[in-house]
């Protein structure tokens, strides 16, 4: 075999290999990629049902405070609360 075609050759070859390490790097990081937005989209989930739970405590909250107000501001509120006031003292004594 000629000596330049032999040169080519291994010129070829190492270029194909080159070629094939470039696309098993890129294969591994598409990867990588892809479990990366995996977790991403695994966290933005457990973020958004955690922002819909304190949104419900807060709801739930607001409704209690009313109550609560409600309760207070009322005669007949006032009374009871004395009352489970006393009672509790004389429970804790």
């Amino acid at each position: 075999m000629d000596p330049d075609v032999s040169k080519e050759m291994n010129s070829i070859d190492m270029l194909v290999k080159k070629v094939e390490e470039q696309k098993k790097i890129i294969e591994d990081l598409e990867n990588e990629l892809r479990e990366e937005k995996i977790k991403k989209l695994e966290l933005s989930k457990d973020l958004f049902e955690e922002y819909n739970y304190i949104e419900d405590l807060l709801k739930h909250l607001e409704v209690l405070e009313n109550k609560y107000y409600a309760l207070v501001n009322s005669k007949l509120g006032k009374v009871t609360l004395k009352y489970w006031k006393l009672k509790n003292k004389k429970r804790r004594r």
